[in-house]
């Protein structure tokens, strides 16, 4: 007997040990105004990650994938048209298919948000839609769906329950726990943490090597500094014109350098009509741009004949004097002459935070609901079910 009661109180021991690990989203009781079904706990589903958080778990996310997950963010606008490009902050105009979500109730940068489908004939598109309701903007709330490629970045769509949350349950901003370990990366755009799958930032140089001899039907996602020089004015790269007298409004050349005449190193950029790249970007209507630098984000592909840029759906001006290196010797400023004591500091590992580190007990809401936890380390990678 006494053995037998020592087995159940070791089991028990390791039942509570297990479920204090897990750690897994405490929804409140169902009320009513929350549509859909509360996730059951044995479905496996994650603790909600912020918005900055989902879009780096889940960066690169591709066509056809699709994972469960819960995500935690204030209701920001909503996108009117087709692409994150045509993002709407605030209620008016706002249409009721979709949402925007962000960490801030107050953003207005589309790439750091997150769409939301709301699908016709839903609970969630009911509540949740801006359109009837522009009370919503704002309102912090938390959505299960499936993380999906949605308007061509990181999205969450076919939305099967929502619930309201507290707006004083602040999660901490996704970039600020690494801050103090990653120095001099301020001029980089912060999107697609989003979620878009695009890599390190390359110059215009390093781009034409990478990318050397892409074919017809060759497109990559990809991340581009350098500065404005000039435009083509034909249909080839042979009619290049270096300055902004002349130049058209239907695409730009960047080179590594704002005094570059060489056409060979210079990258044509596609300025789509209609756009906000187009409208700001053009030396026709802005030739103050000429030698300025900027951030572009798009797909590689042959344009002109050559590697170029196109499908442009994100730019950001960047500081003249922050240079990029060289393609061919990026780290020869940095190595001394003894090579060991160059490569010490960048084999040093970053310990990153401890993804185990248990949440602080969230408190009580208002109005009888109880908070949710909501796990901001992007470093989690996100488990739910794989569609």
């Amino acid at each position: 007997m006494d053995c037998g009661i020592l087995r159940i109180g070791v089991w028990l021991c390791v039942l509570c040990l297990t479920c204090a690990a897990c750690q897994k989203v405490e929804l409140p009781p169902e009320e009513g105004g929350e549509g859909g079904d509360a996730p059951a706990a044995e479905a496996g589903y994650d603790d909600a990650l912020t918005v900055g958080a989902a879009l780096l778990a889940y960066e690169g996310i591709k066509d056809g994938e699709r994972f469960g997950q819960g995500v935690a963010g204030y209701i920001v606008g909503s996108c009117t048209g087709t692409s994150l490009s045509t993002a709407l902050f605030g209620a008016e105009g706002a249409g009721q298919s979709n949402i925007l979500i962000a960490d801030i109730p107050t953003e207005t940068d589309a790439h750091r948000c997150m769409p939301v489908e709301l699908k016709s004939g839903t609970e969630e598109r009911a509540a949740l839609n801006l359109s009837d309701h522009p009370e919503n903007i704002g309102q912090r709330v938390y959505l299960f769906g499936l993380v999906t490629k949605y308007f061509g970045v990181t999205g969450l769509k076919d939305v099967d329950y929502y619930r309201w949350m507290t707006p004083d349950e602040e999660p901490l901003p996704p970039d600020e726990p690494d801050d103090s370990e990653e120095p001099d990366e301020s001029d980089e755009p912060d999107e697609p943490e989003s979620g878009d799958g695009y890599g390190d930032v390359l110059t215009v140089n390093e781009v034409l090597a990478v990318y050397e001899g892409i074919g017809s039907e060759d497109s990559y996602e990809e991340k581009v500094v350098g500065y404005i020089v000039g435009s083509c004015t034909g249909t080839s790269l042979s009619t290049a014109l270096f300055g902004a007298e002349g130049a058209s409004q239907s695409n730009i050349l960047i080179a590594d350098t704002p005094a570059e005449t060489d056409v060979d190193r210079c990258m044509p950029v596609e300025l789509k009509n209609g756009t906000a790249e187009r409208a700001a970007l053009n030396l026709s209507d802005h030739p103050e741009n000429i030698g300025q630098r900027v951030y572009l984000l798009g797909l590689v592909e042959k344009y002109f004949g050559v590697t170029g840029l196109k499908g442009v759906d994100y730019y950001e001006w960047a500081q003249p004097e922050e240079e990029p290196l060289p393609p061919d010797n990026p780290d020869e400023s940095d190595e001394p002459d003894n090579p060991d004591e160059g490569e010490e500091d960048p084999d040093t590992p970053v310990v990153p935070d401890d993804p185990d580190e248990p949440t602080p007990e969230p408190g009580d809401g208002t109005d009888g609901r109880d908070t949710i936890t909501v796990d901001d380390t992007p470093a989690v990678v996100p488990g739910g079910r794989s569609i």
